[in-house]
């Protein structure tokens, strides 16, 4: 069932749908443009991933899913040859979740995971019951390879909450971490940078206080598998009552 046009912004791909609406309604002056032959394949894919989803969650069973996938494939395979499809896209319904140097002397380790999938997005408000902030953030330091970190202030408190965190990353796993901050309103606290700065984290200070109203809090996790995730909002882990904190998940292509 289509919904209704209202006047306001649209970035919608035009189907015959929409397009019966429009031709229909005359109250209302479209403004359309070509999509960029640049964005073309993101609005397209994004616009048949819509369908596709809808008719994936209609079947009953997972044997049916796959099939329609597959068939789905196999028309990409004809449309494009040169992608050569074949065999080695042939779906399972497993997910490959992490991979761990063997070793023949010990039982394999599995990887500490974030609670959250690393390919979606989310939003953390720190409710009761709830993924929160400091633990997620936690978790994604100990699968991370690199560590960047912008932050208006470095405070105590806070440190403190990460503190192990900080430690195993950098002392124990010996991997990079960099951090941006500033001294703006006097808040960044000297011992925390000390301390980061034994650890052996990469810090760089902003000490421009007319200029400079930054009140940013951004983290980058890295990792060598292309899988990197991202933390901006504003919760604070120094504070007692934390605001909504919205984590954005990306995946890398591999």
């Amino acid at each position: 069932m289509s919904i209704p046009l209202r006047p306001g912004l649209y970035e919608q791909l035009i189907d015959a749908a929409l397009r019966g609406q429009l031709d229909a309604q005359h109250a209302l002056v479209p403004t359309i443009r070509d999509v960029d032959p640049a964005d073309a394949p993101h609005v397209l894919a994004r616009h048949l991933a819509t369908w596709l989803q809808r008719a994936l969650t209609s079947l009953p069973d997972a044997d049916q899913r796959l099939s329609l996938c597959h068939d789905v494939l196999t028309v990409v395979e004809h449309a494009v040859p040169k992608l050569d499809v074949g065999d080695e896209a042939k779906l399972e319904l497993n997910q490959l979740l992490g991979l761990v140097t063997r070793d023949a002397l010990a039982e394999p380790t599995e990887l500490i995971r974030p609670g959250l999938p690393l390919s979606e997005l989310a939003l953390l408000v720190n409710a009761r019951g709830e993924h929160r902030i400091g633990d997620e953030l936690e978790k994604e330091m100990a699968s991370a390879d690199r560590v960047d970190l912008l932050c208006a202030f470095l405070i105590w408190s806070g440190y403190v909450r990460m503190r192990p965190a900080f430690k195993k990353l950098l002392r124990d796993r010996q991997k990079p971490l960099r951090i941006l901050t500033t001294a703006y309103c006097g808040a960044t606290e000297r011992r925390v940078l000390d301390e980061l700065c034994d650890l052996g984290a990469e810090i760089r200070v902003s000490y421009d206080t007319r200029r400079t109203r930054l009140h940013a809090k951004a983290w980058l996790f890295q990792r060598e598998t292309g899988f990197h995730t991202a933390y901006v909002g504003s919760s604070n882990l120094s504070a007692p009552c934390q605001r909504p904190h919205q984590l954005h998940h990306s995946s890398a292509t591999n």
